[in-house]
């Protein structure tokens, strides 16, 4: 029994680094989307890396930007796997871009391509990442305690008999 609950415990290690490496933090797109906010800002710096391993060709990409919210300047560096939008390769200057941001926490931005943080970027991204991540081992942990609670009651039934 105490073997299902460490499994549980060891899958919810895992399931929580999976998604904060695939998604980041999960649930700050949701924060984003609950409380967003807009505001002007610009991309400074862009970089993009090729590798060549086993696997083929992959890119690994990253770009700063910067803006203001609620008074006050934040920069934020995003990493990502792909290939940046050509308009922001090898910039020379700031290019003008605008930046959702949360009310509740404002380092918690990303660029709005659309102009719109569209439900399904929020229910895809942020939410079903993170409850696949944790679901399974939640569900071992919760099957651990019911176990558990039954084999206490069987206890308790044969003690008082």
């Amino acid at each position: 029994m105490i073997k299902d609950l460490l499994i549980g415990i060891v899958i919810m290690a895992i399931s929580i680094g999976l998604a904060y490496s695939t998604v980041g933090f999960p649930f700050e797109k949701p924060i984003i989307y609950y409380s967003l906010k807009t505001t002007q800002g610009a991309i400074i710096s862009t970089f993009e890396e090729i590798t060549n391993e086993g696997q083929g060709t992959r890119w690994f990409s990253d770009y700063t930007f910067t803006y203001v919210a609620d008074g006050k300047k934040f920069t934020r560096t995003i990493h990502f796997e792909g290939r940046l939008k050509p308009e922001f390769v090898d910039i020379t200057e700031p290019i003008p871009i605008i930046v959702v941001y949360s009310s509740l926490f404002p380092s918690f931005a990303q660029v709005d391509d659309d102009g719109v943080i569209t439900f399904w970027d929020y229910v895809v991204k942020g939410t079903l990442a993170t409850l696949l991540a944790y679901g399974i081992s939640i569900w071992i942990i919760i099957a651990y305690f019911k176990d558990m609670h039954k084999e206490i009651q069987t206890k308790s039934s044969t003690t008082t008999e």
